[in-house]
């Protein structure tokens, strides 16, 4: 370990513990209030933890969880590609950003929920109705940071690209695309966030089932308890797809790293 790492090291750990003595007291209150009330308001953390084991051992939380993996997985993946091409092309075509720029933005505005009716008329109840959702919660932040990368990048790098014969191609992939990497982890972490909502909304408007379908049932039930656990993995599953992006993206660009 290097003398620069160590002190950023013992910094982190020194941070660490005030986090986890605050989340310490965080959860005993939590846990004096829920037993002394009713837990069906607010089950103490014991109880939420003994639902979500129940969910583990009876394999309900596993059996929701794959279909919603899979939906988030090609809605996400969709998401990314789409953005990614619309971005550069509104950002390197001006004609193309005048006649999408109105569309892109009034879409972006529009709340998912308010587009699942007509969704369902045009793509049915079926995988593809909430393909569509998951792909409309997270394309906007892939196109609106991809564009602002790509404008970004120093036009003297382009310029000297080019005066070396540079293909547009070799353009793309050496200057334009290395220039919005950062910008694109950015909306790959804002989009990762925007699916998971998407998913959620997929799962309980066109298809009861997956995590969204166990979130809505439990509530329907109040089960609370058991409607925290499922609640739970929501941010858990969002904070680790995020933690992934930026690691692959310490491991490409290892200059970066602090």
């Amino acid at each position: 370990m290097s003398r620069a790492a160590t002190p950023l090291w013992s910094v982190a750990r020194r941070r660490r513990w005030p986090l986890l003595a605050a989340s310490a007291v965080l959860l005993g209150a939590w846990e004096i209030y829920g037993q002394a009330r009713d837990s069906i308001i607010l089950p103490p953390p014991s109880k939420v933890a003994a639902a979500f084991g129940d969910l583990v051992v009876s394999g309900q939380l596993l059996e929701a969880a794959v279909p919603s993996l899979q939906l988030l997985a090609a809605g996400l993946g969709a998401s990314v590609l789409v953005g990614v091409a619309v971005g550069f092309l509104v950002a390197r075509v001006p004609l193309a950003d005048r006649l999408l720029g109105p569309y892109i933005s009034a879409l972006y505005a529009t709340p998912e929920v308010a587009l699942i009716p007509i969704l369902i008329v045009w793509f049915g109840y079926g995988f593809s109705g909430r393909f569509v959702i998951v792909l409309l919660a997270g394309v906007f932040p892939m196109i609106y940071n991809v564009r602002a990368g790509v404008l970004a990048a120093p036009p003297d790098l382009e310029d000297m690209a080019r005066s070396f014969d540079a293909r547009r191609s070799t353009v793309v992939l050496r200057v334009l695309l290395p220039s919005a990497a950062p910008y694109i982890v950015v909306g790959l972490r804002q989009s990762i966030g925007r699916c998971v909502v998407g998913m959620i909304l997929a799962e309980a408007f066109l298809r009861l089932g997956g995590l969204g379908g166990l979130v809505f049932t439990f509530g329907a039930r109040f089960a609370t308890d058991y409607l925290m656990a499922s609640v739970l993995v929501l941010p858990v599953l969002g904070v680790a797809l995020t933690r992934l992006v930026d690691v692959i993206y310490l491991r490409l660009s290892p200059w970066r790293r602090a």
